[in-house]
């Protein structure tokens, strides 16, 4: 009785173990799912701040050559 008892309970223990790590495990995926995304949203504002220096530049350079005309 008491030893069937015990082994419940160290069953119930295992199964909220592992349940624990598959959380974890969930939850670890979803931030390194989250970093990456941002990761990617970071290079993409990049990208696009280096492309609007880009027009800035040549749209200055356009002004320039017109007043030189």
């Amino acid at each position: 009785m008491w030893s069937e008892n015990i082994y419940m309970w160290s069953e119930n223990i295992y199964m909220w173990s592992e349940n624990i790590y598959m959380w974890s495990e969930n939850i670890y995926m979803w931030s390194e799912n989250i970093y990456m995304w941002s990761e990617n949203i970071y290079m993409w504002s990049e990208n696009i701040y280096m492309w609007s220096e880009n027009i800035y530049m040549w749209s200055e350079n356009i002004y320039m050559w017109s007043e030189n005309i």
